[in-house]
């Protein structure tokens, strides 16, 4: 058993929000690790907000998985919540994936 850890930082993040409803931020990376990764756990390190929003409160939560296509792969979800829909919001998290290989 090995462990390996990629920090990752707001410049090699995916900035695509895949999130079907306003106001709700999904944001997904795809991370390579050098072998088989049996499991997955995600630390939330930094967290930047700016908003123009009169945002009551704001839950984040990150969650780190292998893909099941390539398991040398860990698919880390971003889920944000709390913006409203007509002000502007700019949200943006540093993370470390810690792997567990097989």
């Amino acid at each position: 058993m090995a462990i390996e850890f990629r920090l990752i930082d707001v410049s090699q993040r995916n900035k695509t929000n895949y999130a079907p409803q306003p106001g709700k931020y999904l944001y997904k990376d795809q991370i390579q690790f050098s072998g088989n990764v049996k499991a997955a756990y995600v630390s939330l390190c930094g967290f930047t907000c700016i908003s123009d929003s009169p945002m009551k409160e704001i839950g984040i939560r990150a969650y780190g998985k292998p893909m099941p296509e390539n398991k040398s792969l860990v698919e880390v979800q971003i889920i944000a919540n709390g913006a409203n829909d007509d002000k502007s919001f700019y949200g943006d998290i540093e993370y470390t994936v810690i792997a567990e290989l097989e």
